[in-house]
């Protein structure tokens, strides 16, 4: 004998989580060689090192992955400027993998390129002279060397207040995934029509789940950095 059952199908997803960190890592103009010391970056990658840290010494929290994103400044040409943001990205992930430790297979690079999105929003939240056509430039040029041409065209002093701003745009920026068992969450549920034999459903058996082994960031037996990375990266603990 069969009959149709109806069976609500609750479906839980596990949300990654993102860290990301206030200041990027942080070049000179054209360049990709990463200064520990240069500005704020001994900031930076101590945020990098706490973050990851933070999810290993948590036993509800697995790593998925560190992020890190190349960006330029127009200067130059636009090809340029990729393979520069390209560059930036690997030499960041170099020192993340070989002096802090993370895991080679969970650090991916992206090549964002010149940042237009960044000055877009700096030169709109400024007091810049000539501050609408200069936005009106950014966002109504679709070629990135034209659009620094006509910002190079502008008069004094509009055109070194937008300059001023470039140095942020030489970055590399962070962002930390993990998942933790607090971010599972209830996504959907699905009714579905089931025809079986008359069994309680109560009887059967649950089958075991195998996770597949993910490799964790070693911790050092101080719980902080060893003493070599503490010279390149001083701690920014109070």
């Amino acid at each position: 004998m069969k009959y149709t059952k109806r069976l609500l199908l609750v479906i839980l997803t596990v949300l990654p989580v993102c860290a990301s960190a206030q200041h990027g890592v942080e070049f000179e103009v054209g360049q990709s060689r990463l200064e520990p010391f240069y500005n704020g970056n001994a900031t930076a990658l101590q945020w990098i090192y706490d973050e990851v840290q933070r999810v290993q010494i948590n036993p509800s929290a697995t790593l998925e992955s560190v992020e890190l994103i190349g960006w330029t400044s127009p200067e130059g040409s636009y090809e340029s400027n990729l393979e520069l943001a390209q560059r930036r990205s690997e030499a960041v992930k170099d020192f993340v993998v070989y002096v802090l430790g993370i895991p080679f297979d969970r650090v991916t690079v992206k090549n964002g390129g010149e940042y237009w999105q960044l000055l877009d929003a700096m030169v709109e939240e400024s007091d810049i002279e000539e501050r609408d056509r200069i936005l009106s430039i950014i966002r109504g040029t679709e070629n990135p060397d034209t659009c620094e041409s006509l910002l190079n065209k502008l008069p004094q002093p509009s055109r070194d207040q937008v300059q001023s701003l470039y140095a942020d745009l030489r970055c590399v920026e962070c962002q930390v995934y993990y998942v933790s068992d607090e971010t599972t969450s209830v996504e959907g549920a699905v009714l579905m029509e089931v025809e079986e034999p008359v069994r309680p459903l109560l009887n059967s058996e649950p089958r075991p789940v195998e996770r597949p082994a993910i490799p964790r960031v070693s911790v050092p037996e101080d719980g902080y950095m060893n003493r070599s990375v503490r010279a390149i990266v001083p701690s920014q603990r109070r």
